[in-house]
């Protein structure tokens, strides 16, 4: 009886040694937000012209000064994502919770994905493994994406099977609606086959033409909330806002372009200046350049639409749905087709601000 009393007052139940599959879930979808809306943003940002920082590591971003010490961030913030992902499909195989499975495996292949078109070739099928193995080998782009398009399908089975229930209040993508996860392991699947298209012309069309359940409506966005306290923001509004460093400026590149182009996203996508003779305009900071603008005086920041505190990190959207679906048109010579998916993306994708 000692012996129990001793194992039973050493366990803190506020303490658990082993994360539940609903915690594990809920970490790892916003993990995967705040990563690709946080360095996985900033950093391609900067590269494309987007963002053009004046001082310290923005600067250097965008005078496309970057090491490996840079990217260092995003790739163990998706690996560890990865992780938390691999440990709810292995807790959720031995309950029998296949919904759960699925979701996991969604999700694990987008952000192997996302790792593989970051990086190339990266640690694949020996990954995941933890201590019992520290030195995966690294796969090839080329064997990891057939896998990857595997691993969608598998996930796409067991989310319809039916067997578990994926609580609402665990997942903060879907909110629990399995319809919609199918839409996303479809949409996924198709982003991944359209990768492909100069190794493969045919895949993408073919898939397409088997009229898939796909994200088609701005309703069925796959996108990660974020909150109104400081420590449930958007990862951008805590970087820019929050962490005081205020070097973060974007690009005139972007903002003369859609300046020039009267685009109505200029005020959603950009804050105006908001002191001084230039207080009210959309100026963007010349990438590389290094004028100080700690006050706010010179250059735009980020807008609501992707900046504000509870701003969401979108993972994939109707309107890029629709813009893949119409190069895979425009690839078959479907010019009419073509052009209304075309069409239909940019008004999604002008509705979702």
């Amino acid at each position: 009886a000692s012996d129990v009393y001793k194992r039973q007052i050493n366990v803190d139940p506020n303490n658990p040694s082993t994360a539940s599959i609903n915690s594990l879930l809920s970490a790892s979808q916003v993990g995967l937000g705040y990563a690709l809306g946080g360095e996985g943003t900033r950093m391609p940002a900067a590269i494309v012209q987007h963002y053009a920082g004046h001082r310290s590591q923005a600067l250097d971003y965008a005078k496309y000064k970057i090491s490996s010490d840079d990217t260092e961030g995003v790739w163990t913030s998706l690996y560890n994502v990865l992780m938390d992902l691999k440990e709810v499909e292995n807790k959720s195989i031995g309950s029998g919770e296949q919904v759960y499975v699925g979701v996991s495996k969604l999700l694990q292949a987008y952000t192997f994905s996302v790792l593989t078109d970051l990086y190339g070739d990266i640690p694949f099928s020996q990954a995941l493994k933890g201590s019992a193995n520290p030195s995966p080998i690294y796969d090839t782009q080329e064997s990891i994406y057939p896998k990857l398009i595997t691993m969608i399908e598998e996930g796409v089975a067991a989310v319809q099977s039916g067997k578990g229930m994926l609580s609402p209040a665990v997942d903060v993508v879907y909110s629990g609606d399995t319809a919609k996860w199918v839409k996303f392991g479809n949409s996924l699947k198709l982003r991944l086959l359209n990768h492909l298209s100069k190794k493969d012309a045919n895949a993408a069309r073919a898939f397409l033409a088997t009229n898939p359940d796909l994200i088609e409506n701005y309703a069925d966005n796959a996108k990660v909330p974020f909150g109104t306290t400081a420590t449930s923001a958007n990862p951008i509004y805590q970087f820019d806002n929050l962490s005081g460093r205020l070097d973060q400026a974007v690009s005139s590149t972007i903002v003369d372009k859609m300046t020039a182009l009267s685009d109505p996203r200029l005020s959603l996508y950009f804050e105006s200046v908001s002191k001084g003779d230039l207080a009210g305009k959309y100026i963007g900071n010349a990438p590389g350049s290094s004028e100080e603008d700690s006050d706010k005086s010179k250059y735009s920041r980020v807008g609501s639409a992707y900046a504000s505190q509870n701003s969401p990190v979108m993972l994939m959207s109707a309107a890029e749905v629709n813009f893949i679906k119409a190069e895979i048109y425009q690839r078959a010579s479907n010019k009419a087709s073509a052009q209304t998916a075309y069409e239909t993306a940019i008004t999604q994708d002008f509705l979702a601000l």
